[in-house]
């Protein structure tokens, strides 16, 4: 459990230094956040896309579609992301395990 929680805050720093660089230096720490907040959703569904093969042959096949959002608790509004701009690319993926599991599977 704590390799698991290691690696999520290591992801989670690395969105945030992605947003702030896309971001630039004169940004506000709530667009900082806000960039975050969506960058974590398209890694996510990068994520899903990349290392699942159920899910990837089924949005190859059309059974399945993976649209981001984020819901606003302000205003109760949700912001549609749309697909990944990587989701082509990752579809053709052949990748079977996570890299934080390929090591405790042995590599697989």
């Amino acid at each position: 459990a704590s390799q698991a929680l290691e690696v999520l805050l290591s992801e989670l720093g690395s969105v945030a230094a992605e947003a702030q660089a896309q971001c630039g230096s004169k940004a506000t720490e709530e667009e900082i956040a806000t960039a975050a907040v969506k960058l974590n959703v398209l890694h996510t569904m990068n994520f899903l896309l990349q290392y699942s093969q159920p899910i990837r042959e089924k949005v190859r096949s059309g059974e399945l579609e993976i649209q981001g959002g984020v819901y606003d608790l302000k205003s109760g509004r949700v912001e549609f992301l749309g697909q990944s701009p990587m989701q082509s690319k990752l579809v053709n993926s052949t990748t079977k395990a996570a890299p934080s599991l390929q090591q405790a599977i042995g590599g697989a």
